[in-house]
């Protein structure tokens, strides 16, 4: 009788403690999800995760308002490429949309050109799965802000 409440008991314990560890290795994925920073000149490498068909990157993507021109490319995650409308900005004043789509859809970039006030760009992130399906993900309007 002792040693199967033992065994319960231990099961349990392996149960809890595996579902903790779950949720840990969670908080850590939407951690390096955060603020990006690109506040210095040049080029701001950005990864896109994929989760249940949602597309998502770091938000906000921040760019010093004050600073020169940024680069800022989005990586596509493996198994996945950007669609013709990857990266699909509302209107901005600082955002030059070209080049756009790369290296056959595993990267996207665009030049964020700071006028020295504080801007904030929605865009919107979509891939397809270079499966047979082919499955289109939108994801949510992240946004690049300029600070």
């Amino acid at each position: 009788m002792k040693s199967r409440r033992w065994v319960v008991a231990s099961v349990a314990i392996a149960v809890v403690g595996g579902g903790l560890a779950a949720c840990s290795l969670f908080k850590d994925e939407v951690r390096t999800l955060s603020k990006k920073d690109c506040t210095r000149p040049g080029l701001c490498e950005v990864q896109v995760v994929v989760a249940n068909c949602a597309p998502t990157t770091n938000d906000p993507i921040v760019v010093d308002k004050a600073g020169g021109a940024i680069e800022i490319r989005w990586l596509a995650p493996e198994g996945y490429v950007f669609t013709a409308d990857g990266i699909k900005f509302d209107s901005s004043p600082v955002i030059d949309k070209k080049p756009g789509i790369q290296d056959g859809g595993k990267r996207w970039m665009v030049v964020d050109r700071p006028n020295k006030e504080a801007v904030r760009s929605k865009y919107r992130i979509q891939v397809k799965s270079t499966s047979l399906l082919g499955t289109v993900c939108t994801g949510p309007d992240p946004f690049i802000a300029n600070e």
